[in-house]
Order: C-alpha cells, then structure tokens, then sequence
C-alpha cells in the first residue's frame, strides 16, 4: 500500500497576494470594457465619470474606498457569476443609511455564542464590521471571496441583483434612512475627505 503524503502550497507573501487582486481586476475590467463604453455616460458632481447600467448610474473602475464603493464592472461580473446560497443572509441599504450599524448587529445575532461572558477576542473588538460581512459588489470580495456565517451586504438595488439571491430563498434584511440625512451625511465624508 502506498502512503501519500499531502503537500500544501506555502503562503503567499503581501506582494503575492495584492499582484493576485491587481491581475484578477484588471481582468474583470477587460472582459466587461466593450459593453461598458456602449453605456450612456455622464459626468458626477463629483467630477468622476458615470454610467448608466439597467436604469442606474455606476462608477467605472475603484475610484473610492473599497468598504462601499463599487464599479458598473463589478454589478455585471457578479451578475453573471455570483451564486447565492439558500442560507445565505443579506444585508442591504443603500450607502449612508446606517449599514455599519447593520453589519454589527447582525454579525453579533448570527455569532451571540461568541459573547458569552467577557470575550476580549470578539471579532467586532478587533475588526470592522465591514470586515466580518463583506459587500458582494466590493474588489475584497471579489478577488477573494469568503462567505462569514453567510452574512453578506450589498448596495445593489433589487433588480440588480444576481438572478440566484432572488432564485434562491435566502434572506434580505433592509434599512433605510431619511434621504435628507443620507444626503447630509455624503456631504460630509466627501467633505472631510478633502480637508
């Protein structure tokens, strides 16, 4: 009888790892380039371009921090190959509307075992929310997917969704907030961003 033995690849070194995610975008951007430049283009108020995708106006390309912000790109690709799972959890808003407050609440239900007595290693000690559930339509994500507790967020509006979360009876937990203090409160991160 033969014994085999099991050889597991080495860790990949920082630099790997971010040629890995630069190579596997730049193919997302490549593959999806011809139909982006057919779409209606328009300029932001913000002086970034725009377009218009299925009735909504996206981003081409990261331009802004990866935590919530995603690119027309990205809506296409996940649209094609993203696979949701029956116990799958997601967490949707639109940006601004409190989704951080979301994210922790729902990590800390779906894992409350963890919290029992003092647990100084939680993960919501430790790391961000954004962290424990991830955005689907974000380049972490999509470079690297991980599926924590089946807990996932995502600004996609419904119809954008990929046809397997509506096909496959997951859960959509929603939160909204007053577009007055969502507006508010744009104003300010990109505000404070400049200064």
């Amino acid at each position: 009888m033969l014994s085999t033995v099991a050889s597991y690849p080495s860790p990949l070194t920082k630099e790997d790892e971010e040629k890995a995610r630069k190579i596997k975008m730049a193919s997302i951007i490549a593959k999806y380039k011809d139909r982006v430049s057919t779409l209606p283009k328009h300029t932001s108020w913000i002086k970034h371009p725009l377009y218009k995708y299925e009735g909504f106006w996206f981003h081409q390309g990261f331009w802004f921090h990866s935590e919530a912000s995603f690119s027309v790109e990205v809506v296409m690709a996940l649209q094609e190959e993203f696979v949701a799972q029956p116990t799958n959890v997601f967490l949707a808003s639109y940006p601004k509307s409190g989704t951080t407050w979301l994210k922790a609440l729902a990590f800390a239900i779906a894992n409350r075992t963890m919290c029992k007595g003092s647990n100084p290693t939680h993960p919501l000690l430790t790391t961000n929310p954004h962290y424990c559930v991830p955005f689907i339509e974000t380049e972490p994500f999509l470079t690297n997917p991980c599926y924590n507790n089946d807990l996932l967020a995502t600004h996609l509006p419904y119809t954008l969704l990929p046809k397997s979360v509506i096909s496959s009876n997951c859960r959509i937990v929603y939160v909204c907030r007053n577009p007055k203090d969502v507006f508010i409160s744009f104003w300010l991160t990109i505000h404070l961003r400049k200064v």
